[in-house]
Order: structure tokens, then C-alpha cells, then sequence
């Protein structure tokens, strides 16, 4: 197909003017472009649509080639054969042969076997660190160099080339400590860290204490985990409950109802205290955890005590009809 320059006319471009002639250029405008593109595009799709013949020709160019090369070989090896043609050796060009001087030589030995040592060193380092990496069982990441294993988001330790860890010498574990406190009871419990823990155990156990250091207080118990600070030597069964759950994974909020659970039995516990004799009288309500009702009395000799529990985290304590205010007892 063709364009007549009558119908369409194009404009003519000077490219260069020379003392032979003036050199034009077509410009072209939207028809010329969109022409062109419409080759180009005609263009892929033939060579698309006939991918598979161009490919078969090209092999068969190929194999025609390797068949006139082994025909010719062949031809030429049987004429050596027959002795129409000679094989001759081409001499060896000449090459100069440099020579080195021996302390040249014994200091490149030398440098070299410094480096295969030094790279041994290298590879037996970073074996051991890799191996300290796998047994320490945190999350780590090579960052500007450094082997650093995360105890938590921002906070890291340095696994170095000897296998041993860096790690700020404040990071030790010292125990906790859980305080209750309702009215004038006071409990008390510690927990000490493991003696023969490991470094990295310490490590975790310290940022584990961190976490769980708090003040939690409602319905007039005041609920306070602390870092322990002497001999911790004071065993509270409720403070000690706290201290393991919240190690466990269990929020102050999840524990509360226990706590104050068995927080109503230990002071009807110190209540009776001292009396030679009581009896337990289950009233009503639904049987809780503890294996008593919501609402029971102890009766002794001189007092009348009625418990009322409302769950799932209250009580009330009557003495004699009038709510306790008073206990007189610390742990």
C-alpha cells in the first residue's frame, strides 16, 4: 500500500544544505506516525505468529552448516589418510620466561599463608557464634556487623567472635517481691531467681521481672509486684500465686477474682484464729472454687462470722452482724 503525496501532503524538512543540494527530511505529522506504529505493530505480530517456522529455519541453517563442516573434515581427514595432504607441527612461538627473586617469592608465601590462617580463624569464629545463636533461642539480627539477639523489640545482646555474649551489666535478675494489702492485713511472698541459670536465662528472667513490676488496686485490695530486696525470705500462698501466674503470661486483671477468692477465706481464717472450735454452716448461693458457697457462716464459741462473696471479685466479712473494718493480723 502506498500514499499519494496528492492526497496526503507532506512537508518537506531541510536536514543540510551543500554546494551539491539541499537534503530534505519528511516531516512527519499524526497519519505518517500512526502509519509507522501500525507497522511496527504488524511487524511483531507476524514475527509472533511465525515464531516456530523462523526457529525451524534457523535450526536447519544450523545443522546444515555442521553438516558441510563434518563433510569437510571428514574429506580432509581421509586425504591425510590416502597422503594427497600433510600435517605439519607449527613451532612454539618463544616465550620469555620471567624469573622472580626468592625473598619476592617467600613474602608473597608468606602473606598468603597469613591470610588462609587468618580466614581459618575467621570461619572458626563465626562457626561459634552461630552455634551460641541456635542454642540461645531468641530472635536475631546482623545489623552494622554485629550478631544481636533481641530480648525485646529495642533491647538486643551481642553474640561476639569468641561466642560469649555483651550485654549491659545492670541486666540481672533479682526476684520479686507481691504485696496485698486490704485494710490492715498485710501479705507478703518473694520469688528468687534460679542460682544456676545461665547467662541468657538471667538475661530473659530480668526483662520477664521488668515486665511484670506493677500496682493494681480495686474493691480495696491493693496488689503491688515489685523487684525483691533482701532475703525475700516471706511465702504468702495468694502473693506467691500472683508472682506465677503473672510469670506465666496472665494479666493482674485475669488473677484478680482468685485473688480476692481466697483473699476472703484467709481472713475468715485469721478471724477464727485462736479458738479452740468452729463449725462451718453452708447457706446459700452457687458452691465457688474454694468448695464454699457465696454466702456461709463459722460459728465459735463467742463470735457469729458471715462471709458474702458477690463474683466474680467481691466480699464482705460481718463479725457478730457488723462488717469486719478490722483483722489485726499481718503475714
Amino acid at each position: 500500500m502506498r500514499l499519494s503525496s496528492t492526497d496526503f501532503p507532506v512537508m518537506n524538512r531541510i536536514v543540510v544544505a551543500r554546494e551539491d543540494g539541499i537534503y530534505y527530511e519528511a516531516e512527519k505529522n499524526s497519519l505518517a506516525e500512526t502509519w509507522d506504529r501500525l507497522l511496527e505493530y504488524y511487524n511483531e505480530r507476524i514475527l509472533e505468529d511465525h515464531k516456530e517456522e523462523i526457529e525451524e529455519q534457523e535450526l536447519y541453517k544450523m545443522l546444515c552448516k555442521a553438516r558441510v563442516e563434518a563433510e569437510t573434515g571428514r574429506s580432509v581427514y581421509e586425504l591425510i589418510e590416502k597422503g594427497v595432504l600433510e600435517v605439519h607441527k607449527v613451532r612454539p612461538r618463544h616465550v620469555d620466561r620471567c624469573e622472580f627473586k626468592m625473598h619476592i617469592l617467600d613474602t608473597c608465601v608468606r602473606l598468603l599463608g597469613k591470610g588462609i590462617s587468618e580466614l581459618e580463624d575467621a570461619i572458626r569464629q563465626e562457626g561459634r557464634v552461630w552455634e551460641m545463636v541456635g542454642r540461645i533461642g531468641l530472635p536475631v539480627k546482623l545489623v552494622a556487623g554485629e550478631v544481636r539477639a533481641y530480648v525485646t523489640e529495642t533491647e538486643y545482646l551481642v553474640v561476639n567472635g569468641g561466642g560469649d555474649h555483651a550485654y549491659p551489666d545492670n541486666w540481672k535478675a533479682h526476684g520479686l517481691t507481691c504485696t496485698i494489702r486490704y485494710l490492715d492485713v498485710y501479705l507478703e511472698g518473694s520469688v528468687s531467681p534460679q542460682s544456676d541459670a545461665s547467662k541468657i536465662e538471667m538475661v530473659k528472667e530480668y526483662f520477664l521481672e521488668k515486665s511484670i513490676v506493677q500496682e493494681f488496686t480495686r474493691n480495696g485490695i491493693e496488689i503491688r509486684v515489685a523487684a525483691m530486696e533482701g532475703p525475700g525470705d516471706k511465702k504468702d500462698t495468694i502473693c506467691m500465686y500472683v508472682i506465677e501466674e503473672l510469670k506465666g503470661g496472665r494479666g493482674i486483671r485475669e488473677i484478680f477474682c482468685k485473688v480476692s477468692l481466697y483473699l476472703s477465706r484467709k481472713l475468715i481464717d485469721i478471724v477464727v484464729d485462736g479458738h479452740k472450735e468452729c463449725t462451718v454452716l453452708k447457706h446459700k448461693g452457687l458452691i465457688l472454687e474454694d468448695g464454699l458457697p457465696e454466702m456461709f457462716f463459722v460459728l465459735t464459741d463467742t463470735k457469729v462470722i458471715k462471709a458474702l462473696r458477690q463474683p466474680p471479685d467481691k466480699f464482705e466479712i460481718y463479725v457478730n452482724e457488723i462488717p469486719a473494718r478490722s483483722f489485726g493480723r499481718t503475714n
